[in-house]
């Protein structure tokens, strides 16, 4: 304590102390009266309750402060565990009803105190919550009337940011954009703010995740030509970029992806966004034809207590059905644990998955639930048009003129390769061929040529009724005869279907034949697992 104590006075001894404005003057003010009271705990809620003007114009001393406080003291302040030089190391928040109030009781303190507990919620994970509190703090920032709080250069156009963190971790990009374009528009007033940048940074990534590549991009250099600030300023800029270079990278299928990736993972991340990053190495991994590696990329930096809610739940288990549908495994897709309701990602993978089964019924009565959703994003319902094209095809066999036109114009006008070749493979490139003139079918051939095929994973093998039954049964009867009486059809209709079966699945035996349908999810291993344990 008495090397706080010699810097805090070694602070309002600088004459800069009181040159660089009377918050801040107020701040070390503050900082002085709580350390001669003699507790830590009153310097931690001096600093809490000027945060502000520490962060924004004396950063480095709010740091070396930020060090000296003991760890049982600063987990009870979670915004400034939040802003702490070492916050992306250590722990979330255990309880934001733990937190020690700064003892204010006007405006400005209960907007400080929701943001406190908005933050300490979103760092334990609970972003369902975080983003309650978010709409009360958005409702009592609408209502100000305190004159310091709403000049430029005072906290607001920072809390409208951490409203844009909060939303973005919950699922809801939108409102994160909405937010985000908020505190840009505040810290326009002053061409000093820090809030600036971060503001961009926090729209590239948004636009990023919705697919919007040249809205990323154009938030991306605007963010280039603001002032990076503060340390922790210039960390989370630095990390919201790379991370949305990262996603902008792979979706274009950027010859230079893999090195953009790299570097986001080689920024310090904080803990709240390295879902996003993986989400971006997660997809490179299956760009790249190597889909084992995404799914360590989500083990690693998602794992299931991180990924509860929001969109750290919907990157994990799109990322998982979409990693295991490339590998062929359809079973594991199946099997992919999505917490609650599933996120739009994760209903486009579901999609893709019963594509991939061969239920093209029930991907047709998906695809026109997912139509009715306000969550998707352009680009979603871009992947949408694609798919539906794809059940087109699986159940009539082609598309028509309509569906053609719309998938060319598509395949023309996107910047999305990745959408592309994940979703438009060789049977619905055909399809959509046919209604095309020879200019307009060069036309998408040309704008397919880039792309890797990396869509024409094998769709479940379509089976009749009667194929379906002798499966079923084949799990847990050995012979022909026994196949015959349990479905009161004779050996020789049994063998016929058997022949078919084994056509159907590329296989040689019984045996084969039941490792296939396990591997296509036309089984359930558990049934398999019973029969043996018989």
């Amino acid at each position: 304590m008495a090397q706080t104590a010699r810097e805090v006075g070694h602070w309002l001894a600088d004459p800069r102390t009181s040159a660089v404005g009377s918050d801040v003057a107020a701040a070390f003010a503050a900082l002085a009266e709580a350390h001669r009271g003699g507790g830590v705990r009153q310097l931690a809620r001096a600093a809490e309750r000027h945060f502000w003007p520490l962060l924004r114009t004396r950063p480095a001393e709010l740091d070396d402060l930020l060090r000296a406080l003991p760890s049982d003291v600063l987990e009870r302040h979670p915004l400034l565990v939040h802003v702490h030089p070492m916050a992306s190391s250590m722990a979330g928040s255990p309880a934001a009803s733990a937190a020690d109030p700064a003892g204010d009781v006007d405006d400005a303190g209960r907007l400080r105190a929701l943001v406190s507990r908005m933050v300490a919620l979103r760092r334990s994970g609970d972003v369902a919550t975080a983003a309650g509190v978010a709409d009360r703090l958005v409702e009592l920032l609408t209502d100000l009337r305190v004159p310091s709080l709403s000049d430029a250069t005072g906290p607001l156009p920072f809390y409208f940011a951490q409203v844009a963190v909060t939303r973005l971790l919950a699922g809801d990009v939108l409102a994160a954009i909405r937010a985000a374009t908020t505190a840009r528009q505040m810290a326009d007033a002053d061409a000093s703010s820090p809030v600036r940048r971060f503001a961009f940074a926090l729209l590239a990534l948004a636009h990023a995740l919705r697919g919007g590549l040249a809205e990323a991009r154009a938030a991306l250099d605007a963010a280039a030509g603001s002032p990076p600030g503060s340390r922790w300023f210039a960390s989370w800029c630095a990390a919201l970029e790379s991370v949305a270079r990262a996603i902008v990278a792979v979706d274009a299928l950027d010859p230079a992806a893999g090195a953009v990736v790299a570097a986001a993972y080689d920024e310090r991340l904080p803990s709240e966004i390295v879902a996003v990053a993986a989400l971006a190495g997660s997809r490179h991994a299956v760009v790249r034809g190597v889909p084992a590696e995404a799914l360590d990329v989500l083990d690693r930096l998602v794992p299931p207590r991180m990924a509860s809610s929001g969109l750290a739940a919907d990157i994990r288990s799109a990322g998982a059905i979409e990693a295991h549908v490339a590998m062929g495994d359809l079973a594991a897709a199946r099997s992919v644990v999505v917490a609650g309701s599933p996120g739009p990602m994760t209903s486009l993978a579901l999609l893709r998955l019963r594509i991939h089964t061969g239920d093209g019924v029930g991907a047709l009565a998906a695809a026109s639930r997912l139509s009715r959703s306000t969550a998707l994003s352009p680009a979603q319902r871009e992947e949408l048009q694609l798919a539906r094209a794809y059940i087109s095809v699986q159940l009539t066999g082609g598309v028509d003129a309509a569906e053609a036109n719309g998938i060319a114009r598509l395949a023309a006008a996107t910047t999305r390769r990745r959408q592309l070749s994940s979703n438009l493979s060789p049977c619905v490139i055909e399809a959509v061929a046919v209604h095309l003139d020879s200019d307009r079918r060069a036309a998408l051939l040309r704008c397919l040529d880039p792309v890797p095929d990396v869509s024409d994973i094998p769709a479940a093998p379509r089976l009749s009724p009667g194929e379906v039954r002798v499966l079923a049964v084949l799990v847990h009867r050995a012979s022909t005869t026994e196949i015959a009486d349990a479905l009161f059809v004779s050996p020789n209709t049994v063998k016929t279907q058997l022949r078919s079966l084994y056509r159907k699945l590329g296989v040689h035996s019984r045996t084969q034949a039941i490792g296939a349908a396990v591997r296509w999810g036309l089984v359930d291993p558990a049934e398999i697992s019973e029969r043996v344990s018989a």
